[in-house]
């Protein structure tokens, strides 16, 4: 197993719980959860692939660390706007 290799970029998927939905008649404890991940049953959501513009050099078993911000895009309220920032 080589002991480094680059890092092009990241996956992300979510679950949707609904049981919090303003004037909804749902059971919250039956509430139906939506989930995306590639290990579930596709779903129209998919996953999203966020590429670096540098793919970034790791060794093995390193811990890579930072944060991610998703926001409303303001051009398109249908969007979603992602900031990644690595530390």
């Amino acid at each position: 197993m080589p002991s480094c290799g680059m890092v092009n970029g990241f996956a992300f998927w979510f679950v949707a719980d609904f049981s919090g939905l303003p004037n909804s008649d749902i059971n919250p404890k039956k509430a139906p959860l939506l989930f995306t991940g590639p290990d579930n049953p596709r779903t129209h959501w998919e996953q999203t692939l966020i590429y670096f513009t540098d793919p970034i050099e790791v060794e093995q078993r390193q811990t890579i660390k930072g944060s991610v911000k998703l926001s409303h895009c303001q051009r398109n309220n249908r969007f979603i706007d992602v900031r990644l920032e690595l530390r």
